[in-house]
């Protein structure tokens, strides 16, 4: 569970994903970069298609990046996740994989794709053991926590709005609401006032 969890987390980051875009990535869709075609690219990196959104609901999907970090991540947890019977009907060996990246997990035994619901509390669950003071995170925190990591390393807004697959840009200010406040205008002057 902590290599899947693990996982889930770092591609939600990666990908600024909502909960039901995460529990729809599909293992073949992901796909490691060819350094031959970017060369900016780092060993490791990876893209994922995410197939539909809120935004896109005809369908025609998106690629997005995955950090060498999430990759290897990702890998850890394809060689412990669970294994689906190789047959229609449920018979025979247990040698396929899973269509889903991230699966259910429960003492009762495996699903095949995880809810949005358990994407939820992995995220609260895991946030809670990092910071016991941390209080009402949900599934999308990770997509709002992402979009505040762009601004802050100084992405603009139609950067932040494209890594995000937002189509307006009512969102990703909202999103980042407190962290431009803090450098807003009166901030900026009242900042130099005070050391001066």
């Amino acid at each position: 569970m902590d290599r899947r969890d693990r996982a889930l987390l770092l591609v939600g980051r990666d990908t600024l994903a909502r909960a039901d875009e995460l529990v729809a990535l599909r293992w073949a869709d992901l796909h490691p970069v060819d350094p031959v075609l970017n060369p900016d690219a780092h060993p490791g990196e990876a893209t994922i298609r995410i197939r539909r959104s809120k935004t896109d609901q005809e369908g025609q999907g998106a690629e997005a990046w995955l950090s060498a970090e999430t990759a290897a991540a990702l890998a850890a947890w394809r060689a412990v996740a669970p294994r689906w019977p190789a047959e229609p009907g449920g018979q025979g060996p247990l040698t396929r994989e899973g269509v889903y990246l991230f699966c259910h997990l429960s003492r009762s035994g495996a699903g095949e794709r995880m809810s949005t619901e358990v994407v939820q509390r992995v995220v609260a669950r895991r946030t809670g053991e990092a910071d016991p003071c941390a209080v009402g995170f949900s599934g999308h925190s990770l997509r709002v926590g992402a979009a505040q990591d762009l601004l802050a390393a100084g992405v603009d807004l139609p950067g932040l709005m494209q890594a995000g697959r937002w189509s307006t840009p009512a969102m990703p200010a909202r999103y980042t609401e407190r962290l431009r406040a803090t450098r807003s205008a009166v901030a900026k002057v009242r900042r130099g006032k005070a050391s001066g």
